[in-house]
């Protein structure tokens, strides 16, 4: 089962020259200095990774790139934060962090520093064999959702991203699909947009959960995906 978000319909296999495969950052031992390559690949404009080196990181970070940074050793996980600029006539702007991986949920707008490598996956049969099923010419059935409102509880509440995986496993895989779309998850401020107002393209809405909640629901898709 391959799980890709609307606005992205890239192929598995056919991944950027400049993406690093590296799924987190258990990969590389967590944040890293800006290299040489880093730098020119975001002048251009096509460096795939940049939440890896930019945002808060719970590890400390120093490059001499030129890029502004500050170490703060009380930052602590779940903490709440935003960046303040002052401008030039002197305002103080409070703002989000664009590279966060975890906010709160609307009405709040606060960034949460936040780790997420502790997820150990269990899909090593789906990696595997998951350039063969996205090739070109393998067969494929998309099942499109937008999760908040796909099934709810008896009460009306949503379902968080453990509970909707094991019923979007069975759901779809009874029904013969190959593919699952989800409709925008990253963090949006208003439910009503579907996600299509983005605010986080980094962060999976914390609306039905944690970035560890959301792995695990691409983790039990892809287990189910590939028998």
């Amino acid at each position: 089962m391959a799980v890709t978000s609307k606005g992205n319909r890239r192929r598995a296999g056919t991944v950027p020259k400049t993406l690093d495969v590296a799924r987190d950052e258990t990969a590389t031992g967590g944040p890293q200095a800006l290299t040489e390559q880093d730098i020119y690949l975001l002048r251009e404009g096509t460096h795939a990774r940049l939440y890896d080196k930019m945002g808060c990181h719970l590890k400390p970070r120093s490059d001499g790139s030129g890029v502004w940074q500050v170490e703060i050793p009380a930052v602590t996980q779940g903490q709440r934060y935003k960046y303040a600029i002052q401008s030039r006539s002197g305002e103080r702007l409070e703002k989000a962090d664009p590279f966060a991986r975890f906010a709160e949920s609307a009405p709040a707008t606060a960034s949460i520093a936040w780790r997420a490598d502790d997820h150990v996956w269990n899909d090593a049969s789906w990696m595997k064999q998951r350039v063969a099923r996205n090739a070109l010419d393998a067969p494929m059935s998309i099942y499109e959702l937008h999760l908040g409102s796909w099934r709810r509880h008896a009460d009306g509440s949503m379902l968080n991203y453990r509970e909707a995986a094991t019923q979007l496993a069975a759901y779809v895989t009874g029904l013969g699909f190959t593919h699952v779309e989800l409709m925008p998850i990253t963090e949006h401020p208003f439910y009503g947009s579907w996600g299509y107002q983005t605010t986080g393209y980094f962060a999976s809405t914390s609306r039905y959960g944690t970035p560890q909640d959301f792995k695990f629901l691409v983790d039990t898709l892809h287990q189910v995906g590939w028998r």
